[in-house]
C-alpha cells in the first residue's frame, strides 16, 4: 500500500536502542513519548487563561521543518553515494571499510528518523488543522499540540546528535589525513 506508513514508524523504533546491548531503550522511549505526555498533562492542568489555540503558529513551525527534513534526505542519500577510494594497501582499506560501515548504519538511523519525523510532520499538521474545524477545549488542544511540539523538537535532537558524530568523525578523518598527506 502507497500509503502505509507503518514500517517508517517501526524503523524509527528500531533506532531507539541502546547501543552496548542492542535492546531497545527505554530510557529513550520514555523521553520522546512518556515525558511530552507528563508536560502535556501539567499544561491541561495549568492552561486556564488559554482561550485560542496557537494553531497557525504550530502548523507554521512544523510546515518549515519538515521543509528541510526533505531537503536533508537527498543529503543523506549523496553521502551514501560517496565511491570507494582506489589508492589504498590492505589495511587502510580495512579501515575505511569498517568506518565506512559505521557510517552507513548511522546514515540509515537517520534516514529513519528523518522519515518518521516527516510523517509526524504531516500527521500532526493534519490534527492540528482539524482543531480548525473541529473545535475541541482549548485546553486539550493547547495539550495535544504541546505533545506534538515535544515528541518533534526531541526526536528531531536525536537527528542532530547523530549527524553531529557523523560529521564530527568525518572531520577527523580528514584531519588526520592532511596531516597525513603533510608528513
Amino acid at each position: 500500500m502507497k500509503f502505509g506508513v507503518l514500517q517508517i514508524v517501526k524503523d524509527h523504533l528500531a533506532t531507539l536502542k541502546d547501543d552496548r546491548t542492542g535492546a531497545s531503550s527505554i530510557i529513550d522511549l520514555f523521553i520522546l513519548f512518556v515525558f511530552p505526555a507528563i508536560i502535556s498533562v501539567f499544561v491541561y492542568r495549568v492552561a486556564t487563561g488559554v482561550v485560542e489555540t496557537p494553531v497557525s503558529e504550530f502548523v507554521s513551525a512544523v510546515s518549515v521543518f519538515s521543509a528541510i527534513l526533505v531537503s536533508s534526505q537527498f543529503a543523506i542519500h549523496a553521502m551514501l553515494s560517496r565511491p570507494l577510494p582506489e589508492e589504498h594497501d590492505d589495511i587502510q582499506k580495512e579501515i575505511f571499510l569498517k568506518e565506512r560501515e559505521s557510517e552507513i548504519v548511522i546514515l540509515g538511523e537517520i534516514h529513519s528518523t528523518i522519515s518518521y519525523l516527516i510523517g509526524f510532520g504531516v500527521f500532526s499538521l493534519f490534527v492540528a488543522l482539524s482543531f480548525s474545524v473541529v473545535s475541541l477545549c482549548p485546553h486539550v488542544e493547547v495539550a495535544v499540540l504541546t505533545w506534538f511540539t515535544l515528541h518533534f523538537v526531541l526526536t528531531t535532537l536525536i537527528v542532530v546528535k547523530r549527524i553531529h558524530l557523523l560529521l564530527s568523525r568525518s572531520y577527523k578523518r580528514a584531519l588526520d589525513e592532511l596531516l597525513k598527506a603533510k608528513e
